[in-house]
């Protein structure tokens, strides 16, 4: 099943049809792995666990998944060091998310958020947009110290599908041109392919390990059908 995407900061919320534990990529040996853990749980900012929700490396059959128990908590074990790695989460009823991860040779703790279809597909119906889940998509969510996140300009090269659009709490606000206080922004409908993400604004803005060759302001991400990417950076402070 395919799910369009959105992201609400405040809530925040990406969705992306994800794969766990697909073909391709080679073993990883023991010697050279690592061990991620955390909580699954409903919503950017909020402790209410996911039961259930697996956790997995996109493209790698060799690394089993891990599931969420009932307090929200995974292990995934095997996970390569210093290594780009795709993760994704799914779950019933929960739309899917992916992330771009740059791992370090320590085991580390990673806590993803989910959201809820039910939400997603109210907050595209009243501001009457299409989104087709077929294609791609990719999501920002920035926070500011000073800001909260306003004030932020997202853009990508080239330009692709429609967008962006900024989350204002649990709404779009349709006529806004940078980011409110939730710091949320969106592209959806996108083509397969490499898209620059540039964000402008009154700070520069990194982010870190959630995704591999971090630079200040500018991201390239891979565009998948079906998938959406998410981008966390952190700016100013």
């Amino acid at each position: 099943m395919h799910r369009f995407s959105l992201w609400l900061v405040g809530p925040v919320a990406l969705s992306a049809f994800a794969a766990c534990g697909s073909d391709d990529g080679a073993a990883a040996t023991p010697s050279n792995t690592i061990t991620f853990t955390g909580t699954v749980r409903n919503g950017a900012l909020s402790s209410i666990p996911i039961k259930g929700a697996e956790v997995c490396v996109f493209d790698r059959s060799d690394i089993p998944c891990g599931t969420s128990d009932a307090m929200g908590a995974y292990t995934l074990a095997g996970l390569p060091k210093n290594e780009a790695i795709t993760l994704t989460t799914v779950a019933d009823q929960f739309v899917s998310e992916r992330w771009d991860i740059l791992t370090s040779d320590t085991n580390d703790t990673f806590d993803p958020y989910m959201f809820e279809e039910a939400l997603l597909a109210d907050v595209y119906n009243k501001a009457g947009i299409a989104a087709d889940g077929t294609k791609g998509a990719i999501g920002v969510v920035l926070s500011d110290p000073a800001t909260g996140g306003a004030g932020y300009a997202v853009s990508i090269a080239p330009a692709s599908g429609d967008g962006p659009y900024y989350a204002d709490g649990t709404s779009i606000a349709m006529s806004a041109t940078e980011t409110t206080k939730t710091g949320a922004a969106s592209f959806i409908n996108l083509a397969e392919g490499t898209y620059t993400v540039t964000v402008s604004g009154p700070s520069s803005c990194k982010t870190g390990r959630y995704i591999a060759g971090d630079a200040q302001n500018t991201w390239k991400v891979k565009v998948v059908n079906g998938f959406a990417v998410g981008i966390v950076a952190a700016c100013g402070g």
